[in-house]
Parts: structure tokens; C-alpha cells; sequence
């Protein structure tokens, strides 16, 4: 709490000190020009606690202050934390910018610990995404350059057993942990063991490999209790307790479920404890099952219930979604069939609201993204035009030069042919370059075209739910049908569909006629994916705009490799970006 005053203190100091606002900064954090790392700590510890909105609003002042004075190690700190803050928020593409140009300026200073540290973070952005491969790349990058630094090792190989982990390679997964603990271990860090000790531990419980699990994570609770984490005690009794519950030990299983929570209510952490009413109401539903005893199902009922309340408490759809599919599955084993319909009902609302919720979010990051994206290549089209016409120039003085020299001197023919030939390859790369700028800015828009789409449907969507039809008003009802008809009307996607397509084709011509002409059987929706990936989507990319899980695209991907009769080992994206 100290502290926390002393930081935000020291932000009114910011903001009051007279005079040029860097000099304010500097009187507070640093002299010579040289920021203090320290204080710039203590500046993003107290914003990162602010609202998200005003937390930008001071990241980007103090940002500004930091590009004027000049401290490239200061500004290349700040940029990084400061996409922490956006990935903590979802802002993936804003994030990712920002770590890119941090990456620069630690590369420009040699720091190789800090363009590790860069490398890592846009790992984490790309694991967000769904993009596990990239980030496993962008890992291994960070592994390059940071040498044998093992405090940093030991975070990183924790980060890419988490990818392996996601990407169903427990195997990998398991053995990047066991590089953790290792290294841990040799510099005595016995909570980075303890962290990947109980992650093994849990992978084991998924393979069903109990034995295993059970030595690992009560490796885990020992260093837990010697170095006085009861958090993490609390996390690895958890976890216990689903493993022998999994196993049918239902008393073993309902002595550490009831031991966590004991220590969750004393450390007030309510987010874990959510977990601790999950597992207890797993277990009366279990024992219920085992021994026919209503009485049983609603204690489990009770526990589900508190999760609910929890849940609500704690602001957390995920784990209120959980508490709901848990609450219907208990009234219909009561035969409570009211009940059930209606928590099923708030269950499919709570869905619906996160899934448009992420939908909006994804939207917004590939709108960021792509608007970036954008304007980065036109700049880079722009330097191209000057180079052309800085070549030409200087081609037209070459040649000159050349006619008035062979007035005079006696010059070899296939010398100045070669120099002929060198100067218009020049000019003709230079030349495919800006095509290709071109074909790019593009397909920019082209994207930015279907993201409008899929805003303008998801409105109307909105809209359209708001517009369902109120008990015991039949004249509101009969308007709000009307409503509601012609919304449905509005959302013409077959004439949308077709203005994409148009502008599509002007990009790469007779595109969905060779995949048509390949495989007859593809429809609207199967070529509408292939102008996606073709675009370089990826599959949550295409979620969000298609308006379906990303499990939808998975298998309408799988039924586009089939239809065009791709071998197992052919990647879709790369064979549709050589249709052409």
C-alpha cells in the first residue's frame, strides 16, 4: 500500500511539476538526460492498475516525453510495457507494433537481453492469437539471442511448454519443463521448479498418467510449503483433487478440494475459489451418482449455485458459463426440467454475448492491424516511386555522359552494353516492386471491405435480437416482427458476396474459375474461405469475420482439402496462394 501511494504521488508530479513536461519527468525519475528504470517501473506498476482507457491516455503522455528527450534504452522500456498493457487487453496488433519498434530500438543499442525480452512478448501475442507455430518460431528467436541468460530461459521454456501444450504435443510440452526445472534448479530457483513441477503434474493428470502426476505435483506442494506459497499450495491441492476424483477416490478427492478452499477464503483469492465450489460440486454429483442419495445432487446444487454467485461476483463469463452448464446438468438429474430449460436459456446468453464480445475484439484488432499494415506500405510505395524515379534520372546523366565520352574516346561496345543491361534490370525490379506495393495496398482494402461486412452483419445481428417480441403486446410484437423482417432483408449477403468476389478477381484474376474448374463441388461459402487464406487469414481471423467458432473454419477447411483432393502432407494456404 506504500508503495502504491509513493506511485501515484509520483504520476501527480508528473502532471504538476511547472515547466517543460520532460523536465518534470526527469525531475522526478532521473538527471542527464538518463531516465531511471526504477521509477519508470514504479510509473507502469501505478498506470497498469488505472481504468484501460486512462491507463492509454498516460502510457501514450508519457510516451511522447520520452520521445523527446531522447533516452533510447528509456523509450524502448516503455514501448514494450506498454504493449504488455494492450495484449492484457486484447489489442493484439496495437501490441505487437509496439513490441516491434521496442525490438528496433534495443537492436540500434545492442541489447541483446531486451530484444529477447521483445522476441518473447510478441510470442505471447501470437499465442493469444491461435497462431501457435509462429509464436514456437518467434520463441526460438529469443533463444538465439539471449544466449545462456537461465532466468530468462527458464521463463521462456515455460512459455513454449505452454504452446506445446495447446497444440496437443504433451510429450514436448513435458520436456521443455523439465529444462525449466533443471535450470532452476542450477541457480536455485526453486519457485520457477515448483511452477513447471506442477505443470508436469497436470499434463500427467490429462494423459491419465496418475502415478507420474502424483510425484510431480507433490514435488510441487513441498517447495510450495517451504517457500510459503499458499496460493500455489492451494492451486497444486486442486489439482489433487481432480486427480483422484478422475481415479474414483472420492474421499481422497473431496479432502484436498475442501483443504483449497480453506486456503482460498483465507487469502480472499475468489477467482480460484470458483474453481473449489467446481470441483466440490464435481464430487457430490459423483457421490450422488455412486449412491443413489438425493440429498447428494443438491448439496452439489448448492456448491453450483455459489459458483454462479462467484462468478458474478468476480465478472468472469468463463467461469459463469461453467456454473450454468453445471446448474442445468444438476436440475435435469433432479428431473427439474423448468429449471434446467430456463439456466440453459441464461447459458446460451452468457455464450452468445462473449462470443460476440471476442468477435468485436478480433474485428478491431484486424481492422488495427490491417489499417497499419496499410500505411506502412504506402510509405513504402512511396520510396519505391522516388528510387524510380531517382534511377531514371540518373540513368538519362549516365548515358549522357557515356554518348559524349565515346565522341572522344574509343569505348568497348560490350562494356557499355553491360551497363545498358545492369541499369534496366534495376529499373525492372524496381518497377515489380511497386506492382507488387500495389497488389498489396489491394488486397489491404479488400480486407478492409469484408471486415466492414462482417461489422455491418453483426449490427444487424444485434439489432435484430433486440427486436424479438415482448409478452401480451400485439401491436409491438406485429411492429417488431416488421422490424425484424426487414433487418433480415438487409443482410443481403449473397449481393455482398458478390461485390467481394468482383473486387477480388480484379486482384487475381479468374481465380474462383480455376477453383471451380479443380473441384466442381465447392460452394459459396467453401470459395469464400479460399479468398480468405488466400488473403493470409488465419482461421481466427476468419472466425471473426464469418461469424462462427474457429472449429467451424477447422472443418470447412478439412472438406476444401478433400474436395480438392490435397494430399495429407499439402498445406491449404500455401496450394491457394500458387492458384494464380
Amino acid at each position: 500500500m506504500i508503495r502504491a501511494t509513493l506511485v501515484a504521488g509520483l504520476l501527480l508530479v508528473v502532471s504538476a511539476v511547472s515547466g517543460s513536461p520532460y523536465d518534470s519527468l526527469l525531475s522526478v525519475v532521473g538527471v542527464a538526460g538518463q531516465v531511471d528504470r526504477e521509477a519508470l517501473t514504479q510509473l507502469s506498476a501505478a498506470i497498469h492498475d488505472s481504468h484501460f482507457q486512462e491507463a492509454e491516455e498516460k502510457y501514450d503522455e508519457v510516451m511522447a516525453l520520452l520521445e523527446a528527450g531522447g533516452d533510447d534504452g528509456a523509450l524502448a522500456f516503455w514501448l514494450s510495457d506498454y504493449g504488455v498493457l494492450l495484449w492484457r487487453k486484447g489489442r493484439f496488433a496495437g501490441a505487437e507494433r509496439l513490441q516491434s519498434r521496442s525490438l528496433d530500438l534495443y537492436a540500434s543499442l545492442a541489447d541483446s537481453l531486451g530484444m529477447a525480452n521483445c522476441f518473447n512478448r510478441i510470442g505471447l501475442i501470437h499465442e493469444s492469437r491461435g497462431d501457435y507455430q509462429i509464436a514456437l518460431e518467434t520463441y526460438l528467436k529469443a533463444e538465439e539471442i539471449v544466449g545462456d541468460d537461465p532466468s530468462f530461459l527458464i521463463k521462456l521454456y515455460n512459455n513454449m511448454a505452454i504452446v506445446y501444450d495447446h497444440q496437443n504435443l504433451p510429450a514436448e510440452g513435458i520436456r521443455h519443463y523439465q529444462k525449466v526445472i533443471q535450470l532452476a534448479e542450477d541457480v536455485g530457483q526453486p519457485v520457477g521448479a515448483m511452477f513447471a513441477l506442477g505443470n508436469i503434474g497436470g499434463s500427467y493428470v490429462e494423459l491419465k498418467m496418475y502415478d507420474s502426476a502424483e510425484y510431480y505435483l507433490s514435488r510441487a506442494q513441498h517447495i510450495a510449503r517451504q517457500e510459503g506459497d499458499r496460493g500455489m499450495e492451494a492451486n497444486i491441492m486442486q489439482a489433487r483433487g481432480t486427480m483422484n476424483l478422475d481415479q474414483g477416490k472420492l474421499q481422497a478427492a473431496y479432502d484436498y478440494y475442501t483443504s483449497a478452499k480453506s486456503l482460498n477464503e483465507e487469502l480472499g483469492d475468489l477467482y480460484e475459489l470458483s474453481y473449489n465450489y467446481q470441483g466440490l460440486a464435481a464430487y457430490y454429483d459423483r457421490l450422488g451418482q455412486q449412491t443413489g442419495n438425493t440429498a447428494d445432487f443438491y448439496k452439489s446444487l448448492e456448491y453450483a449455485k455459489s459458483l454462479v454467485e462467484l462468478a458474478r461476483q468476480i465478472d468472469s463469463d468463463e467461469r459463469l458459463l461453467y456454473g450454468y452448464e453445471r446448474l442445468a446438468d444438476i436440475y435435469a438429474m433432479l428431473d427439474d426440467f423448468e429449471n434446467a430449460l430456463y439456466i440453459t436459456q441464461k447459458h446460451s446468453q452468457v455464450k452468445d454475448s462473449l462470443f460476440n464480445e471476442r468477435q468485436s475484439e478480433q474485428i478491431l484488432d484486424m481492422k488495427e492491424k490491417y489499417e497499419t499494415e496499410q500505411k506502412e506500405q504506402q510509405i513504402r510505395q512511396l520510396r519505391l516511386e522516388q528510387e524510380v524515379a531517382s534511377l531514371t534520372r540518373n540513368g538519362l546523366v549516365a548515358f549522357s555522359v557515356l554518348a559524349v565520352a565515346i565522341g572522344g574516346l574509343v569505348i568497348s561496345r560490350q562494356r557499355l552494353s553491360m551497363q545498358a543491361r545492369k541499369k534496366e534490370k534495376e529499373l525492372a525490379e524496381l518497377q515489380l516492386a511497386k506492382a507488387q506495393s500495389e497488389v498489396y495496398l489491394k488486397e489491404q482494402e479488400l480486407l478492409t471491405y469484408a471486415i466492414t461486412i462482417a461489422q455491418k452483419n453483426n449490427l444487424l445481428h444485434e439489432v435484430k435480437e433486440l427486436s424479438r417480441p415482448v409478452k401480451n403486446l400485439d401491436e409491438a410484437n406485429s411492429k417488431l416482427k416488421k422490424i425484424s423482417l426487414d433487418i433480415e432483408n438487409g443482410r443481403d449477403l449473397a449481393k455482398q458476396w458478390d461485390e467481394f468476389r468482383l473486387r477480388f478477381e480484379k486482384i487475381h484474376h479468374h481465380f474462383f474459375e480455376k477453383l471451380a474448374e479443380m473441384a466442381p463441388s465447392l460452394t459459396n461459402t467453401d470459395m469464400r474461405i479460399c479468398a480468405y487464406l488466400k488473403l493470409g487469414l488465419t482461421s481466427k481471423e476468419i472466425a471473426g469475420l464469418q461469424n462462427v467458432g474457429v472449429a467451424s473454419v477447422e472443418v470447412q477447411r478439412s472438406r476444401i482439402r478433400k474436395k480438392l483432393g490435397l494430399e495429407q502432407d499439402e498445406n491449404l494456404s500455401s496450394f491457394l496462394m500458387g492458384v494464380s
